[in-house]
């Protein structure tokens, strides 16, 4: 695909024939991304302590939406593999955070270090 604008080939990584197969499949999800990317955006836009607890369980929920955003990204291309092995990450992020904000004292012996 060349255009005239570059002299060289532009990579292309979507697959426009599985992006058609998920969106169909997954047309209930796809209604509900613009509230949920609203929902991290709000989420993730607050100020935060600036101590170990603030900037873990902070980092952890970043990672969290770095995560959901290339299992989409794999899912909607056919790499539904690939998702599902970043899925599981993800779960561990969140049950990570998720206990560390109850628990704040597991920060050390969790082996998190700032």
């Amino acid at each position: 695909m060349s255009d005239e604008n570059h002299k060289f080939e532009v990579f292309h990584f979507s697959q426009p024939t599985e992006e058609y197969s998920f969106s169909e499949r997954n047309a209930k999800l796809l209604t509900l991304l613009p509230n949920l990317n609203n929902a991290m955006d709000h989420v993730l836009s607050h100020s935060v302590v600036a101590d170990r607890k603030g900037l873990t369980i902070f980092m952890l929920a970043r990672r969290c939406r770095n995560d959901f955003e290339e299992i989409l990204l794999l899912a909607s291309n056919g790499h539904g593999f690939a998702a599902l092995g970043i899925l599981r990450s993800m779960f561990e992020k969140l049950v990570d955070a998720s206990y560390l904000h109850k628990h704040p004292e597991e920060l050390m012996p969790f082996g998190i270090i700032i």
